[in-house]
């Protein structure tokens, strides 16, 4: 279990860049376990942003499916 104390949490999958977690909401005081995923946090919002584009990350809605059924 990983405490976290920064009000905005990113959370992607590593291997498909998908984000895993709602990024604009606020976490502040929560908790969460982090297992094989990509984890970024910040009380600022505006460094969320910045990190989804500088990781190539895909937003929750732009989830690519790489294993289409």
């Amino acid at each position: 279990m990983a405490n976290l104390t920064k009000k905005y949490r990113l959370i992607w999958d590593l291997c498909t860049l998908n984000i895993q977690n709602d990024y604009n909401k606020d976490y502040s005081g929560t908790a969460t376990v982090i297992v094989n995923n990509g984890i970024f946090e910040s009380d600022v919002y505006q460094d969320i942003l910045d990190k989804i584009e500088e990781e190539g990350l895909h937003p929750i809605g732009e989830w690519i499916d790489y294993n289409p059924e």
